[in-house]
């Protein structure tokens, strides 16, 4: 097994959150830090995106570590052992469904249970938005 951070850039269809991890100064917390549980959002997930959105999530430091930590909980969670409610790391509680497969939020996980050395990634579809990257239409 290899680390959170090592693992998505060896899949190579992760490009977007890593640059997210990165711009966060995220990067050594995912390779050496504690256990996570990371809902991770494909390159194909943030291209649906709006480009004013994708840009202003990964505008400057505070913004891609408000979108990572969205997608990130405390602790190594298995698609099983998860509740219909989490904290992500950013404080919010995001409702998960497990009848039908993996939901997290509004997104489905497309790949969950990938273990790592220092957490679990569940591959998802979507990316959730944090409320202060929202664009008005």
């Amino acid at each position: 097994m290899t680390n959170i951070y090592d693992t998505l850039k060896q899949n190579g269809n992760f490009n977007t959150l890593l640059r997210a991890i990165d711009t966060a100064g995220m990067e050594d917390d995912f390779k050496t830090g504690g256990e996570f549980t990371l809902f991770a959002p494909t390159d194909q997930a943030f291209s649906e995106v709006q480009k004013k959105q994708a840009d202003s999530l990964m505008r400057d430091k505070r913004s891609a570590a408000e979108l990572v930590r969205r997608h990130t909980m405390n602790g190594r969670s298995m698609s099983k052992g998860l509740k219909k409610s989490v904290t992500v790391l950013n404080g919010e509680s995001t409702k998960i469904e497990t009848r039908e497969g993996l939901r997290f939020g509004e997104a489905m996980a497309v790949q969950p249970d990938i273990e790592c050395d220092n957490g679990v990634v569940h591959v998802i579809d979507r990316v959730l938005i944090p409320q202060s990257a929202m664009i008005k239409a």
